[in-house]
C-alpha cells in the first residue's frame, strides 16, 4: 500500500537522501494508524536495489501486541555487524518500539551509539514516553499528524471510493490506517451480505425475484459490479466443491456462471441495473 498523506515528511527524507544527509537512526512518532509503519517501509524499500520486505539486508521487527525482548535486539546487533548480502546499506525497522523491554532498550542503545558502516534504523511509536530518554536522544524524531481531510478525499477519489466511503471519514479521525481498516470491514460486510443473497436465490419465487431486484437496485450507491463479482466468486467456489464431490450440480453451476458473466457484459453496456438483476434472478 502506498503512503496516504505525509507529503512533507516524504519530501524531507528524499531531500536528505539526495544530499547524502540521512541520519543513521530515526524515530517516527504519531498516533496509531497514522501511517508511520507504511511510510517507514516505503522509504526503506526505496533505498534498496531489491525493494522487497524479505530482502536479507532488511530486518523488520513487528511483534504486534507482544513485547520485544533482548534476544531480538542482540540478533539485530549481529545483523548490523555482518556484511550486506547484495546491497550497499543495511536497514532495520522496529514497529511499536515502545514494546521493547527496558533490558532490550539498554541493549539497543549500544547499537545506536556505535552505528556500523552504511546502516539505517527506523523505530516507530505512538507512546514515546515508554522509551528511555537515552534512546530518544540518539534518534532523529519525526512527528506524524492526522492527514488533512482533503488528502483523504483525494485518495478515495483516485481509487473510485469517494461516493461509497465519504461517510467513513469522520469515523476514521483522519488516520489513514483506520480509514483503510474501515473500508476493509465495509467490504467484508458487503461481501457477506451478497453471499447470503446468493445462497437465498434458489428459493425465490417469481414475485420475490422482481422485489429483490427492485430493492437492491434502489439502494443508494449500489454497485452492481461488486455484487456480480461476489456472485461469481461464490459460484466458482461451489463449482470447485462440486468437482471434489460427486459433481452432481456441475451443469447448474456452470449455467449460473454463464448468467453472471452475461450480466457483467450488460452492466458494461450500461443496461439498467434493475433489468440486469431481474434477468439474472429469473433464470437462476
Amino acid at each position: 500500500m502506498g503512503i496516504i498523506g505525509h507529503r512533507q515528511i516524504v519530501k524531507y527524507l528524499k531531500i536528505a537522501r539526495s544530499k547524502n544527509q540521512l541520519a543513521h537512526a530515526y524515530l517516527f512518532i504519531g498516533p496509531k494508524s497514522v501511517g508511520k509503519r507504511t511510510t517507514a517501509e516505503n522509504f526503506l524499500l526505496s533505498l534498496l536495489k531489491l525493494p522487497k520486505l524479505d530482502n536479507p539486508d532488511l530486518v523488520n521487527i513487528n511483534r504486534g501486541s507482544t513485547t520485544i525482548g533482548i534476544d531480538e535486539v542482540r540478533n539485530l546487533k549481529h545483523f548490523f555487524q555482518t556484511k550486506a548480502f547484495d546491497e550497499k546499506i543495511k536497514l532495520a525497522l522496529v514497529v511499536d518500539a515502545d514494546r521493547l523491554t527496558i533490558e532490550a532498550q539498554s541493549a539497543l542503545l549500544k547499537t545506536l551509539e556505535e552505528p556500523k558502516g552504511d546502516s539505517l534504523i527506523i523505530l516507530t511509536t505512538a507512546r514515546p514516553s515508554k522509551l528511555l530518554p537515552t534512546i530518544k536522544s540518539r534518534l532523529e524524531a519525526i512527528n506524524f499528524y492526522p492527514v488533512p481531510r482533503k488528502e483523504l478525499l483525494l485518495f478515495l477519489n483516485k481509487n473510485g471510493l469517494l461516493e461509497v466511503s465519504r461517510a467513513l471519514l469522520d469515523e476514521s479521525q483522519n488516520l489513514p490506517g483506520r480509514l483503510l481498516n474501515l473500508l476493509r470491514q465495509k467490504e467484508k460486510i458487503a461481501a457477506s451480505q451478497s453471499i447470503k443473497l446468493y445462497q437465498e436465490l434458489d428459493g425465490l419465487d417469481l414475485a420475490s425475484c422482481f422485489n429483490l431486484a427492485k430493492n437492491m437496485s434502489s439502494q443508494p450507491n449500489f454497485d452492481i459490479s461488486q455484487t456480480l463479482q461476489v456472485y461469481l466468486s461464490a459460484a466458482r467456489s461451489n463449482l470447485l466443491k462440486s468437482l471434489r464431490s460427486d459433481g452432481s450440480d456441475q451443469t447448474k453451476i456452470v449455467n449460473r456462471l454463464d448468467l453472471i458473466l452475461k450480466s457483467f457484459f450488460r452492466s458494461a453496456c450500461q443496461v439498467n441495473k434493475r433489468l440486469i438483476l431481474e434477468s439474472l434472478f429469473l433464470q437462476w
